[in-house]
């Protein structure tokens, strides 16, 4: 047989990510540091001078002795450290108040609120020992960072997210001109006073944090192959290209199971096309690949056969599921049902062969010879129909003799008797049958009892079919009276409620119950009748 259909590529993709992240922290001093501030006051003579060396920056719309002045803090950074192809994460710009007198421009302003300093990218290079507001660089207010108006008026200004501007600048280094920190609305009174990296405390000067990650130079490739064995059991061998240092495994079967393992084996619940994914993560990357694998548990094709009559047949198929059917009788016809009944229109040995294609475990043929002897299996029925009277009915009904033992010492050798029995009680019952096929035998135990059956009810044409029952039990009520019916076990249990009907036909569903024998109740206004079941 067939096992299993082996593997399709279901798709492939890779996922780009980067190594562990690292931090540089800038914090220049009055060496190192490039910073300045730049004044607009004319009748003071600012604009022509140069504040480099200042230990503050003050970023205002003020007046000087009735002047109006503006004020601008310049501030750059050198990003050199970082490599080229590193991947800027986060930038975080930590302004502190300078903490000095108020004669030197502290705190900040508590005259106005309602403004900002806008910090925005320069353009044009600049010297800190040089610069003045006639000289100052130019600047563009793309990609501008807010900082809010303070609070307090000595409060410090950390954690402020400049992300997108350095990472701009550090992929262009040739524009790497540093910021300018402006007033939002440049008239008085507005004003905040920041360290510079020329402040006498260095715990105060400007400090930029730039979180970066680099790039892995080789990316890890995940693949795997695998095997079905028995039982729905499945062998994963990983065959991935890893850099060192992986980190995990993660396996998805599916149906709902994970693994973390390096190479799993893993069982499934059901026959089934199921996706498999693996992810394969390392230092610096993840790799997921997905492949479908097939797995047919079924067992080898066959099929049983049940005689119905003389030459009728029902033949039924272990593969419930399969999607076609092909079955031939042996005497040239065909069918495509998955359980057919069929007549043959003579007796005789036939050769009888079905072709099955399930989607999962593929095309089996079998044959099998169909010996009517063999197929057909003696049984009998025991309907009561009156006070401890019974009809007993042969399943087989083309035989040459019957002979009933009818466990009370009697015997009778007609096919169907009728048998009223003496007292009540439970009877040990054989049929002996001979015909072609030889002789055969079958007992079974039959309970006579004193209630009344259901042959007044058959008389006006109610009926109850089939017994034995299987599946399903059809009371048949042609006059469709008002009825109530109950089924009982033999132990006094109910075992389906009362239900009333008046229904031509009513269908009971009886295949959920277990085999044996049971007592129908069937009530009509006063009177109650009773028929004894037997459910295979």
């Amino acid at each position: 047989m067939k096992k299993s259909t082996f593997l399709f590529l279901f798709f492939l993709c890779s996922e780009w990510l980067l190594a562990q992240p690292q931090t540089l922290t800038l914090k220049p001093d009055s060496t190192s540091g490039k910073d300045a501030m730049v004044a607009s006051c004319i009748p003071c003579g600012h604009t022509n001078r140069n504040f480099g060396k200042r230990p503050i920056m003050d970023i205002n719309g003020w007046t000087f002795s009735g002047n109006t002045s503006r004020m601008r803090g310049l501030i750059a950074f050198d990003y050199s450290s970082i490599p080229t192809n590193a991947v800027i994460l986060e930038a975080k710009l930590n302004l502190y108040y300078s903490g000095l007198p108020q004669n030197q421009n502290g705190p900040h302003s508590p005259l106005s609120s309602g403004n900002s300093v806008r910090i925005r990218r320069i353009t044009s290079p600049w010297v800190d020992t040089l610069v003045t507001w006639n000289n100052q660089p130019t600047f563009v207010t793309t990609g501008q960072v807010t900082i809010p108006h303070p609070t307090s008026g000595t409060q410090s200004f950390l954690d402020i997210d400049i992300t997108n501007l350095v990472a701009f600048q550090h992929a262009n280094p040739a524009q790497n001109h540093g910021f300018v920190l402006m007033q939002n609305n440049e008239t008085p009174f507005y004003q905040i006073t920041v360290a510079s990296s020329n402040h006498p405390n260095p715990n105060l000067h400007p400090m930029l944090e730039i979180t970066y990650e680099m790039p892995c130079p080789v990316m890890v490739a995940a693949d795997f192959n695998f095997s079905v064995g028995a039982n729905r059991q499945v062998t994963f061998n990983n065959t991935s290209t890893i850099t060192p240092g992986v980190t995990n495994y993660r396996w998805t079967f599916g149906d709902g199971g994970l693994s973390l393992s390096q190479n799993p084996v893993y069982t499934y619940n059901a026959d089934g096309n199921y996706t498999v994914c693996l992810a394969v993560t390392d230092t610096c990357s993840t790799d997921t690949i997905c492949k479908t694998v097939s797995i047919c548990g079924a067992p080898n094709l066959t099929f049983a056969i049940n005689q119905l009559g003389p030459q009728t047949f029902q033949f039924a198929s272990n593969w419930p599921n399969a999607s076609s059917y092909l079955w031939d009788f042996g005497d040239g016809n065909l069918s495509i049902n998955p359980n057919p009944t069929y007549t043959y229109p003579t007796s005789g040995t036939y050769n009888v062969c079905l072709t099955a294609t399930d989607s999962i475990c593929g095309t089996q043929t079998i044959c099998r010879v169909l010996d009517p002897c063999s197929a057909s299996q003696l049984s009998f029925t025991a309907n009561q129909v009156g006070q401890r009277t019974i009809r007993f009915t042969p399943s087989i009904t083309s035989a040459t003799s019957y002979n009933w033992d009818l466990g009370d010492g009697r015997i009778s050798v007609v096919q169907s008797p009728l048998i009223t029995y003496a007292q009540e009680g439970t009877y040990y019952v054989c049929l002996t049958t001979q015909d072609s096929c030889g002789t055969r035998t079958t007992c079974d135990s039959v309970v006579a009892t004193n209630t009344i059956g259901l042959s007044d009810f058959q008389a006006s044409g109610f009926n109850v079919y089939p017994n034995p029952a299987q599946g399903l039990l059809y009371l048949e009520n042609p006059e469709q009276k008002a009825f109530t019916y109950q089924l009982f076990n033999t132990l006094g249990q109910l075992v389906l409620p009362p239900t009333p009907s008046q229904q031509e036909q009513t269908a009971l569903e009886v295949g959920h119950l277990p085999r044996g024998v049971y007592l129908l109740q069937i009530q009509i206004n006063e009177s109650i009748y009773f028929q004894r079941l037997i459910l295979n």
